[in-house]
């Protein structure tokens, strides 16, 4: 059985009828903050912590805040579709610098990436590469 808390906490978020994405609140972003400086021994600020619903709909603010319409979005298939449907949805272009696939292992095209990159407003970084 769950403690005493946990069940009460629970009930009292089920029971308020709002069963959504809650809103992230300074103790989540005190406590993300504090972990990134244990794991990685680099501060970041709570006020550069963007939180959204769900993966995709951050992906389309991300294209939305920093593209224009007919830019180019710079993607490394194979990848998570909504990745290319973000921008695509949002008339950016998509530009594909697919892995060189050499002995069984996926490779990063940095020539083709760094051509890419001279055009492209915009890359996404899948890490780890998924689906792959």
């Amino acid at each position: 059985m769950p403690p005493v808390e946990v069940k009460e906490a629970l009930y009292r978020q089920i029971t308020n009828g709002v069963l959504g994405y809650c809103e992230a609140d300074e103790a989540l972003k005190r406590v993300i903050t504090q972990w990134y400086k244990r794991r990685y021994f680099s501060q970041i600020k709570s006020e550069e912590l963007i939180f959204g619903p769900g993966m995709n709909t951050v992906l389309s603010l991300c294209v939305e805040a920093f593209t224009k319409e007919q830019d180019e979005v710079i993607v490394m298939p194979p990848v998570y579709a909504p990745f290319i449907l973000s921008a695509l949805h949002q008339n950016r272009k998509v530009r594909e610098v697919p892995f060189i696939v050499e002995t069984g292992k996926y490779e990063v095209d940095f020539t083709g990436f760094e051509e890419a990159c001279k055009v492209a407003k915009m890359f996404f970084l899948c890490s780890p590469h998924n689906p792959i």
